[in-house]
This record gives structure tokens, sequence and C-alpha cells, in this order.
């Protein structure tokens, strides 16, 4: 149920050619689902508009009476799509809906580009590490990045330094 104060017109100022394009729909959308204009706004009142009655009905049929946003979200609810097409309304939240689409788009577009654009810094550096190595391995370490070998690869100073295996002891007089 509303008590109107937080009330979002379809279309501030709605046009009386709107009003009456929105009422032709109406009108044409209730007789198809077979309602009377008492139970359609007997439904309004179920779905919380419960200032609805017949004599509303009439008025936005007629299209002297404009219908607020929640109204329309629960006569779509009762009748279905349609309640706007035809009318600059129904234009105009098709165009801002484009806006709002493009405007996700084009955010999600600069959030892909900066992990691309991540990604290709990582593999940049990536790759600069595996041509260091590569040199280390033959002796031609990259002279535009310093590799510490100790870490990566035993030295032969490491490797002299170590004990000598049981065998190697066994061998020595």
């Amino acid at each position: 149920m509303t008590d109107g104060s937080h009330v979002i017109p379809v279309s501030r100022g709605q046009s009386d050619q709107d009003k009456r394009r929105v009422g032709e729909n109406v009108r044409d959308l209730r007789a198809s689902a077979g309602l009377s204009q008492v139970e359609l706004a007997e439904a309004m009142v179920e779905k919380g508009q419960t200032h609805w009655r017949q004599t509303t009905v009439s008025r936005v049929e007629r299209g002297i009476q404009s219908v607020d946003f929640e109204e329309w979200v629960a006569l779509e609810e009762i009748l279905g799509p349609g309640i706007l097409r035809g009318t600059e309304t129904a234009h105009n939240l098709s165009v801002s809906a484009g806006r709002l689409r493009n405007t996700i788009l084009i955010h999600r577009l600069s959030q892909v580009e900066a992990m691309l654009a991540d990604s290709m810094e990582r593999t940049r550096a990536t790759l600069e590490e595996v041509a260091a190595l590569r040199g280390a391995l033959q002796g031609k370490p990259d002279l535009g990045r310093e590799v510490e070998l100790v870490e990566v690869l035993p030295t032969d100073e490491a490797m002299s330094t170590k004990e000598p295996s049981h065998e190697q002891r066994q061998e020595t007089p």
C-alpha cells in the first residue's frame, strides 16, 4: 500500500496525448483480459492501490487521469505489458534504458581494459625473466636485468663446499 509520499510519476508533466494513449491501452488490455472496470479497480486495490475505484479506471481510460509509476507497475502486473505502448513516456524510458546500458557497457569495458593492461604487464615481466634465465643458462646473462643465479642454480663454489659423499671419502687416502 502506498501513502503517496514515494510516488514516482511515469512521466513528469505527462502530455494529454500520452494520457489518452495510456487510457486506450488500459481499456484494450482490460477488455482482452475479460475484466470489467470494477474488477480492474478491485485488482488494483489488491495490489496496494487502495484509492482505485471504478471511477478511477474510467478517468484513466478516458485520458483524464494520468498514472504514476506504482500504478503503472500494478496495471502491468494485472493486464500484462503494453500500458505505455505508443507513448512519449515509453520512448523516453527506452532512450534512458539505452543510455544506462551504454554507461554500464563503457564502465565494464574500462574494467576489462585495465585487467588486460595488468595481465600484459605481468606477461612482459615474465617474458623478461624467462629471457634472463635462458641467457644465464647459456652463459650470456641479460645485461638489462640482474639475475641472482645463486638462488636459481647452484654455483661451482656452492657445489665444491658440499660434504664429500661416503664413496668419495673412501676413495681419498
